[in-house]
């Protein structure tokens, strides 16, 4: 039942870690080159998932994350699908890593 709780218990914090990584690539920094690049930004990592547009127009071109420092307008969409993808990858990322890392710790994978 402890090894159950535990295993459970590591793939909640992975759950979690994966959502705040992707919520965290909004704040990755774009940059805009003209005012039609603010009509349709596209955010996210590896997929982009959030879309919104803006009519501000600051001195270009302009650096910012998407979500910190960038004029927004409202949101157009919220893409789920590219979303919960992008967090599969990151939790199949974190679960892989710890894979290697239990092999390596075991010794099951010798390096030079």
């Amino acid at each position: 039942t402890n090894r159950v709780m535990r295993e459970y218990y590591i793939h909640s914090v992975f759950i979690l870690l994966s959502v705040i990584l992707v919520f965290s690539t909004l704040y990755l920094p774009k940059t805009f080159y003209g005012q039609n690049d603010f009509s349709n930004v596209k955010c996210g990592f590896p997929l982009e998932f959030f879309v919104y547009s803006s009519a501000v127009s600051p001195p270009l071109p302009w650096s910012a994350g998407c979500l910190y420092g960038t004029p927004q307008g409202a949101p157009k969409q919220f893409l789920w699908l590219s979303f919960f993808i992008d967090l599969g990858i990151v939790y199949l990322i974190l679960f892989s890593l710890l894979k290697i890392y239990k092999l390596i710790r075991h010794k099951k994978i010798k390096f030079i």
